[in-house]
């Protein structure tokens, strides 16, 4: 693939050049420039709009117009972008993993809910894995709130919330058309956007875009003769040149209708329809066993790996007889297919001192896929990870205004979650099933349903002008009932590994909690506001949902317990130097108990879900901004994060570990280690210019440059899976006209061209010291025009 190196170092030294200031400019106008700055900024962490300056809680916010000049448009993408934040979309499980100041939750098994909280459009999504993979586009906000935010937010939210708001109609009615293309990985993107009011009440917007990816690693699989079944060829890759190819159509419909001041109803529907060819997108063996120079699958070179973290990979389809008996496994073809929706109902009512606000909200997601799990030309591990559900959401909750010492705010919550996932998979060369014909392993099928009450009550005093405390707490309740069941295991496999056919799981499990939280805060003056706060999370039980179910499964060893947090948290918000400098420190340090994480069962090559271990995060975040003049600002962030287990006694082992190396009896012990991909340094740091040019023209020019240092890359703390430090340097250089009907921006991400990953493992099949890992995008770089009519 052709690399354009010089033109990113034109971008790159563009953008630097447009940093420096152009002349002085008088105080007082950078200080207006800085306060509409920071009044702009309005967060939701409360569940009631406020300023950031004013808000007690940790939070980071991208404005949509952030996320526009890096053409940001996915989870993953936003996560690059916040110190101590880490989303990334994963093949196969949940289907992704999003983790704040060093928890998440892992994905191997479909069963496991994150300990994010995705809030959409004020919908929260508990299963928010696969929801990486949305196109998050024509946003009013991002907010990212870190730590527990049980009060508010509710269960799945131990680590933090994610909230995502779109853009509503405005005054002015609006038609834009914007188009682009990056160039390295050859993506195409369009995007349509119709606004504005409809009458004196009925406002109305629609906003579509389409994605075609290229994408940036070769699959270099070929057809060749295989080495464990001489009888059934390998075809080599017919899924594509490029990986991970994929196409996204996505829309919104926003209706708003107020036909008093004292009532409001907004409608918003998204869906989004995506598309790929393999569910583990750019995934690639990096390393070799020791002493070895191919990669192998159970003890099989792999002739056409290379075992370099390079933009390489070498992944086949399955013979034509194994695909054609092998239902929804697209004839052996990698594939993956996403259909989802989320609709949002909101209603608003202003009572003389209060405001009653009511959420409904529906959601549904189908996802298909297959593709290899041996990251090789051999194709002995491949599956089928099929996942159906749908989900109502009731939300009630009132605000009051009192005007006096005490306030209040109190809501309920309702939640139902149906869910179907759909597994088999292939774990050995075997000939026919003679009864069935069937080359796969395996088939099973699991059902899960789960309903959520829960009721909440903040008290907020007013001690005196300067100080303010709150106290209040959630109570959840929780019901999980499953059914999990093998509906074919291949005739070659002896009776007692495996559930037999015939025989399920049918299990019910309750559960129940109450999540105080207590906060203090002293404003001094409109300058300042310092705070303390305990707080706590929770994230419910449940049962995980294997690939694969052992013999040993039942109602028992099929669930795991709940998840909580708690600890406390210090901060300062400041405005100063007359508002052109402003910024927040943060202290935290929490403890979270009984986490969820996923296993792996050599015996069945399944996940499993388990209540592992403690774990505290503590340590320190700060960010900034300083306007230099009124068309200059930089910003900085950082983090320290001395996140470790405080008891993990029973960590799995890595392959190939020995007793020496602290594996006894299949486990070790990592208490005191640092979760995976979970740094103990993070920084940021950045300008941001916008000028005048001559003859009705504006110009805005930002650099980003981003550093996180070395980290685990998997939970089993193998050596050589550790990760190196990592910059990443983005640009962006946008010329609009004053009237705002024409705008073309230059883009850059990743500048450097870095090839890295969040994490690595030993792959299926592989030996001690094989990893594999999924290659993150490398150097972006791309143009795009807008049009406003």
């Amino acid at each position: 693939m052709m690399r354009s190196s010089k033109a990113s170092w034109v971008v790159l030294a563009g953008c630097a050049a447009l940093t420096v200031p152009q002349g002085s400019a008088a105080q007082e106008t950078a200080a207006e420039r800085a306060r509409m700055a920071m009044d702009e900024i309005v967060v939701t962490a409360r569940r009631r709009e406020e300023r950031l300056q004013d808000v007690p809680v940790s939070a980071s916010v991208l404005s949509g117009q952030e996320l526009e000049r890096y053409n940001t448009v996915t989870l993953s993408e936003i996560g690059t972008q916040i110190p101590n934040v880490n989303f990334v979309a994963v093949g196969s499980g949940s289907g992704g993993m999003l983790q704040i100041r060093g928890l998440g939750s892992t994905s191997g098994d479909a069963g496991i809910e994150q300990s994010v909280l995705i809030n959409f459009d004020g919908v929260p999504l508990s299963r928010g894995g696969r929801i990486t993979r949305f196109a998050f586009f024509d946003l009013e906000s991002v907010e990212v709130l870190k730590g527990p935010q049980a009060l508010f937010f509710g269960k799945n939210s131990p680590a933090g919330v994610v909230s995502a708001r779109s853009r509503g109609p405005g005054a002015e009615r609006e038609l834009a058309v914007t188009a682009g293309h990056e160039f390295e990985s050859q993506e195409w993107f369009g995007q349509i956007v119709a606004s504005g009011p409809i009458s004196d009440s009925v406002g109305a917007r629609l906003a579509l875009r389409g994605e075609k990816l290229r994408g940036w690693m070769r699959n270099v699989a070929e057809p060749q003769a295989n080495p464990l079944q001489p009888d059934l060829p390998l075809p080599g890759n017919t899924s594509g040149k490029y990986r991970p190819g994929s196409e996204t159509l996505a829309g919104r419909l926003t209706l708003d209708y107020q036909p008093t001041e004292a009532f409001s109803a907004t409608l918003k529907l998204f869906g989004v329809d995506y598309e790929d060819n393999g569910e583990h997108l750019a995934w690639s063996r990096v390393r070799c066993a020791d002493g070895q120079t191919l990669p192998t699958t159970s003890g099989v070179p792999d002739p056409q790996g290379d075992c370099r973290k390079n933009m390489r990979t070498a992944l086949t389809s399955q013979p034509e007889a194994v695909g054609s008996a092998w239902p929804d496994a697209n004839q052996g073809v990698p594939y993956s297919e996403l259909q989802a929706w989320v609709s949002a109902i909101e209603l608003q009512y202003q009572l003389p001192h209060a405001l009653i606000t009511s959420v409904t909200g529906f959601w549904g997601l189908d996802s298909r896929t297959y593709d290899t799990s041996d990251a090789s030309s051999l194709g002995i591990l491949s599956g089928v990870n099929n996942e159906k559900g749908d989900g109502f959401t009731q939300e009630l909750r009132i605000n009051s205004d009192l005007e006096g010492a005490f306030d209040y705010q109190a809501g309920l919550f309702f939640e139902r979650m149906d869910r179907n996932w759909y597994n088999t998979g292939r774990i050995a060369p075997l000939p026919a099933d003679p009864f069935s014909g069937k080359f796969h392993s395996w088939e099973q099928r699991s059902k899960v349903d789960a309903e959520t009450l829960s009721l909440y009550a903040q008290l907020i005093w007013n001690l005196s002008p300067t100080v303010e405390v709150t106290g209040g707490a959630r109570y959840t309740a929780v019901t999980t009932d499953v059914v999990l069941r093998n509906t074919y295991v291949h005739a070659f496999f002896p009776p007692g590994i495996f559930l037999p056919v015939g025989d399920s799981v049918v299990a019910r499990r309750k559960d129940d909690d109450v999540s105080p939280e207590f906060t203090i805060s002293w404003r001094p003056d409109d300058r300042a506001m310092f705070y303390a706060a305990y707080k706590t999370g929770y994230k419910a039980g449940g049962f995980s949902t294997p690939g694969l179910l052992g013999a040993d499964r039942d109602e028992n060893t099929s669930q795991f317990d709940s998840e909580s947090a708690q600890g406390f948290e210090f901060g300062t918000k400041f405005t100063l130097l007359d508002a052109r400098l402003t910024g927040s420190a943060t202290l935290f340090r929490y403890d979270f108990d009984d986490l969820q994480l996923t296993q792996f069962d050599a015996q069945t090559t399944s996940f499993f879900i388990r209540n592992a271990a403690k774990m505290r995060s503590e340590g320190v975040e700060l960010d900034g901004s300083f306007w230099l003049t009124p068309s200059l600002a930089i910003r900085a962030a950082g983090s320290y994060n001395d996140a470790a287990y405080r008891d993990f006694a029973g960590a799995p082992c890595f392959a190939g570990q020995t007793a020496q190396e602290g594996c006894v009896s299949g486990v070790q012990d990592l208490t005191g280690r640092r979760p995976p991909s979970s740094s103990r340094w993070e920084w940021q740091a950045g300008a941001l210019l916008e000028t005048d040019l001559s003859r009705g023209w504006r110009l805005a020019a930002t650099i980003d440059a981003r550093w996180r240092g070395s980290y685990q890359g998997t939970i089993t703390n193998m050596p050589w899976a550790k990760q190196g430090s990592l910059m990443l340097l983005d640009a962006s250089l946008a010329i609009s006209s004053h009237d705002d009907k024409w705008a073309w921006s230059l883009f850059g991400r990743n500048l450097t061209d870095k090839l890295w990953m969040p994490g690595a493992d030993t792959p299926a099949g592989g030996q001690r010291g094989e990893l594999v890992g999924t290659i993150q995008r490398p150097r972006e770089i791309g143009l795009q025009m807008t049009l406003r009519l």
